[in-house]
């Protein structure tokens, strides 16, 4: 199991997004996203064999370089080009209830409108 940030991971006992798919972690700036090489991508795959599922729960507080990022790399690790990886996933959150920190606002709202369009 793995949490956006440390805290909600460590309150399921679980890890962060960004380190189970080896992602750059936003500091002051946005992080550069660079493709894993061979052992990295060795190692992640054998974490994540058997994941089918990919369950977001406050999906509010990932920026939306970070959700970008999740996706490049789980095209890249499931070595699919559709959406994530071509895994199934869901996203939980109240996209009207805060902006996600250290995110784009304007980003925040095309990706609620993308989502939107997407299930109707």
């Amino acid at each position: 199991m793995a949490a956006s940030t440390g805290l909600p991971a460590h309150n399921i006992n679980g890890t962060t997004i960004p380190r189970d798919l080896c992602l750059p972690v936003e500091r002051c700036n946005p992080a550069d996203y660079n493709r894993l090489n061979r052992d990295q991508m060795k190692t992640v795959q054998a974490t994540l064999k058997d994941l089918k599922l990919l369950i977001v729960d406050k999906v509010i507080l990932i920026s939306s370089l970070t959700l970008l990022y999740m996706h490049l790399r789980l095209t890249e690790i499931m070595n699919n080009n559709e959406y994530f990886g071509r895994l199934s996933s869901f996203f939980f959150g109240d996209f009207l209830q805060l902006p996600p920190v250290k995110g784009n606002i304007r980003l925040h709202f095309r990706r609620l409108k993308f989502l939107c369009e997407e299930t109707s």
